[in-house]
């Protein structure tokens, strides 16, 4: 500079000066990242580049090593995921699986494209300032090794970002670094993988040792075809493949059966156990169920988290082998098997979705002793999203509380990650399996969504995630569940809610159950912006509501009666208010100003419309009637009792009905209220000579009866819903078969036969009941809160 132009300055000088023009020695590494994605943007379209930084070639020797340095990352699931995912869209924190890596990807890309818009393809824009990309002339010889060399490593280095982005949860920026054919790819592989997580976890103990792409019926099958996978609940055997236009002109093929399945609690028999014979290493045919046996205990011994991050490690689950996927598998792979405790999380997650009950207490063990903190999963609602009263009925939701700390039971910890409780998650169950209320209903943050979660397990065990008919409907490019598919809510259905209901409550303090406000229907004022949020019975007012209007043909709410009576038993109060809007919730437009009033449930529940209630079928019509009616027995007899208490508050010798015989009442009941007083259980139906034998003789009904033909009637002789309108119309005594005909077991003025729920034999004289079709019953162990 001094001896050609004459400028003298000293080294510091040139420094700062550049250092005011920007100017730098090396390339920024941002700038390296954008260079790498551009070069490896033009190599796949078939071009040569050559880039200039500032004005200066660019050694692509200098980019190679740096797409090098960028893919050593060192990388483990995350350890905390309870925050929630780092993006938003499509899968964001805010979803009741969002906060989890592999349990989200339970449905295929052709369904899954079908029920949401999938982010588009994000190229960076090469029109760079100070980055200049062109195409070589001819006559400009570049190296072919050093191309080749580059593409190579740069494809490798998008490969392994990708891998990071996924196990980040960061799946919106990995979905918009992708083509179609990508994102078709990874969708096919990792829902290919969810459903072998499932399977092996709901047959963990019994059949293959290992699930593989054959056993599992991916090789037949590539990417979202129908598979035929074992174990599943028969189909209808009557009705041969249909053709149903769905949405999107989908058709639906293979429907399942109309009937249900059931599960009945039986007390445990004492018996010698024998051990099972040595195994062999064969492993059993995995299409054919019938020839699998139980495991030898030196299988059960190997931990199914093993199998897990082996499977990801040898991809042996997938038709895709790893070299046709646009991200790099052994970072996953080696990430979960640097992750034990995010594997147990995950394996805790497909066993309770799989409803295997002993591999879930095996893993809850195993948390408990490590110190896994499951909080993330939200254990307890995930289980009844998933709920199976065909298999497990309310057991594994017991046994979540008999092995998770105190702290994350629901009183303790009642929401999820959408604000909802364990009790409107079972509202959900009810309204998913047997209404078409769509999701942005029930919750308007699910206003995009086209399905509820858990939807491909039936709570009646009439379809699961790998019955054929579900996967033949995933196939066809649908993600929700038909309505043709379901049926009115049925016996199965309503006990295990009801028995659902009884396990929160017996577990957790009851005020804090009932007092913590639902996540459901929740409305806010348009004129002064008041979050008008429901009490627990008000959302069932709700849920039956939309039964009567949104739901199956024969719908009559026996169900919604089951569950009224169910919480009005255990302490819910039917004169708790909440503020609630008639007009926001039903859609009906007025012009009145802050429309939201303060209304018990009773009050809600009259405040409906003739005009909505009159278009009903006559059996809902009635249904609403009885539940109305009962709701508003139950309704005046709190407040007489609560009227009473209150003129005695003062009185130290004063003893609430809640826990004093009733003069002229209980002698009308062969039970006594003694025992449960005693566990500080009130009385919750007051004075009242009818709601008690109403709710036993509700109990005995979904206890001892099913449907066993389509054309038989949903309820038994000895439950005539119409009867029972008409009899506490007129205020005669209460009219049902089970009464009439002596049936019932003594109870007492509560309705109940034991302090908790009872199953069929304590509730009957004799059996009566038509549950004994062993190839659809399944009998399961009483709950632990029964044994202790």
């Amino acid at each position: 500079m001094k001896d050609q132009y004459g400028f003298d300055a000293i080294e510091s000088q040139y420094k700062y000066q550049f250092k005011t023009w920007g100017w730098k020695k090396n390339v920024p590494a941002t700038k390296k990242a954008q260079m790498c994605e551009i070069e490896r943007t033009r190599a796949s379209l078939g071009k040569s580049t050559v880039m200039k930084y500032k004005g200066q070639d660019l050694d692509l020797n200098k980019l190679r090593r740096y797409a090098k340095m960028a893919s050593r990352k060192y990388v483990v699931l995350p350890a905390s995921r309870s925050q929630g995912l780092s993006d938003g869209g499509f899968f964001n924190s805010q979803h009741p699986l969002g906060n989890t890596i592999f349990l989200r990807w339970n449905i295929p890309y052709r369904a899954f494209f079908g029920q949401c818009r999938l982010p588009s393809v994000d190229h960076p824009s090469p029109a760079k300032s100070d980055i200049s990309v062109a195409t070589p002339p001819g006559d400009l010889t570049l190296s072919c090794k050093t191309t080749s060399a580059l593409s190579k490593t740069l494809n490798e280095k998008v490969s392994i970002d990708r891998a990071h982005l996924f196990l980040a949860g960061r799946i919106n920026d990995l979905v918009k670094s992708m083509d179609r054919r990508e994102k078709e790819s990874t969708f096919t592989w990792l829902n290919q993988f969810w459903l072998f997580g499932f399977q092996t976890a709901k047959n963990w103990g019994r059949g293959p040792r290992d699930w593989t792409a054959d056993t599992l019926g991916f090789n037949n099958h590539r990417g979202s075809g129908t598979l035929s996978l074992p174990s599943t609940p028969g189909l209808n055997a009557e009705s041969p493949r249909a053709s149903d236009r769905g949405e999107k002109g989908a058709k639906v093929g293979i429907k399942p059966s109309q009937l249900c399945r059931w599960s009945i609690h039986v007390p445990e028999e004492v018996y010698e156990e024998v051990p099972s014979p040595p195994g062999d290493d064969e492993y059993d045919d995995g299409q054919n169920e019938n020839s699998w046996k139980e495991w030898p205990q030196s299988w059960v011994n190997h931990p199914i988290e093993e199998k897990i991050v082996d499977a990801l490690q040898t991809n042996s689950f997938s038709s895709l082998s790893v070299g046709e996927l646009p991200f790099s598998a052994a970072k996953v792979a080696s990430a979960a098997r640097k992750s034990p405790n995010e594997i147990l999380v995950e394996t805790v997650g497909f066993s309770i979705i799989a409803g295997n009950l002993d591999l879930l207490e095996t893993l809850l063990n195993k948390a408990r002793l490590t110190k896994v903190d499951l909080s993330s999963l939200y254990p307890f609602h995930l289980a009844v999203s998933y709920l199976r009263g065909s298999k497990t009925c309310c057991n594994i939701l017991d046994l979540l509380h008999n092995r998770l700390p105190h702290e994350n039971r629901p009183g303790k910890s009642p929401f999820n990650s959408v604000g909802h409780t364990v009790i409107d998650n079972l509202m959900i169950a009810i309204l998913k399996s047997h209404t078409s209320t769509a999701s942005g209903f029930v919750d308007r943050a699910f206003a995009t969504d086209s399905r509820f979660i858990g939807e491909e397990v039936d709570i009646c065990g009439r379809w699961d995630a790998d019955s054929e008919c579900y996967r033949d409907l995933l196939a066809s490019g649908r993600s929700s569940i038909p309505f043709e598919w379901k049926h009115k809510f049925c016996h199965t259905s309503a006990q295990a809610i009801v028995h659902c209901l009884d396990t929160l409550i017996a577990w957790n303090n009851r005020a804090q159950i009932f007092e913590t406000p639902s996540g459901l229907f929740l409305r806010f004022c348009s004129d002064c912006g008041r979050k008008l949020q429901l009490m627990p019975l008000h959302a069932l007012v709700l849920t039956a509501f939309q039964l009567a209007r949104n739901g199956c043909i024969g719908e009559d709410l026996f169900g919604a009666l089951a569950c009224l009576l169910c919480l009005l038993s255990n302490g819910a109060d039917p004169c708790a208010t909440a503020q609630i809007s008639i007009t926001a919730l039903l859609g009906i437009e007025t012009n009145e100003k802050c429309p939201h009033k303060e209304l018990s449930p009773i009050d809600l529940a009259e405040r409906v419309p003739e005009v909505i209630t009159s278009t009903w079928p006559m059996l809902a019509r009635n249904g609403w009637h009885l539940f109305c009616l009962v709701l508003r027995k139950s309704h005046n007899e709190r407040s007489l009792q609560d009227l009473e208490d209150q003129e005695h508050e003062y009185d130290d010798n004063f003893i609430s009905t809640a826990f004093r015989e009733i003069e002229g009442i209980d002698e009308l009941f062969s039970g006594t209220c003694s025992d449960h007083w005693e566990a500080d259980t009130p009385s919750c139906f007051g004075g009242s000579a009818q709601l008690g034998h109403i709710w036993a003789s509700v109990q005995a009904e979904f206890l001892s009866y099913r449907r066993l033909k389509e054309n038989d009637p949903w309820s038994s002789e000895y439950f005539d819903m119409e009867e029972l309108l008409r009899s506490l119309q007129l205020e005669d005594s209460v009219s049902l078969g089970f009464l009439e005909q002596d049936k019932l077991e003594p109870y007492c003025r509560c309705g109940r036969f034991f302090f908790d729920s009872p199953h069929l034999e304590q509730t009957a004289k004799h059996y009566f009941g038509n549950l004994d079709d062993y190839t659809r019953l399944t009998a399961i162990s009483l709950p632990s809160r029964h044994l202790g």
